[in-house]
């Protein structure tokens, strides 16, 4: 019997779902909330209008939190729903973030030069596994 109204048929990966799309929310907005902070976002400009590289916070975890979010929120739907055609989906949305996730390197490195380049040799791009870890060895240092 389904715990949760409208998934799957195994109780327990829909709410690991539930839990995996509440993470994703949370991590969807932290980043604008810490670019308009410390970005240096100019006022009234989108928050992605950053003028320094953020390397604090989430984006000492992970370079783009929100395309972490995308992939998360994929999974979670899939858990969720544990239909053929969601997981399908959500392999196609992981996808196309990656190819989003490689352009904003690109534009970052253009945008923000060696800063970036140094960065994006400290933290990983989307693995918050990998981002924790390295976060930890940097701070026993």
């Amino acid at each position: 019997m389904c715990v949760i109204q409208g998934s799957g048929a195994i109780g327990w990966l829909a709410a690991i779902g539930v839990v995996l799309a509440l993470a994703a929310a949370t991590i969807l907005i932290i980043p604008v909330i810490q670019f308009k902070h410390i970005g240096g976002v100019a006022k009234g400009d989108i928050f992605a209008n950053t003028t320094t590289v953020v390397d604090t916070g989430l984006y000492a975890i992970v370079r783009h939190p929100q395309f972490t979010a995308g992939w998360v929120l994929a999974v979670a739907f899939a858990l969720y729903s544990q239909r053929l055609v969601v997981i399908v989906l959500g392999l196609v949305a992981i996808a196309a973030f990656l190819v989003d996730f490689q352009r904003a390197d690109v534009r970052n490195i253009e945008k923000f030069g060696e800063a970036y380049d140094e960065y994006m040799r400290r933290v990983p791009g989307w693995n918050p596994i990998a981002g924790f870890w390295r976060l930890s060895r940097r701070r026993l240092r």
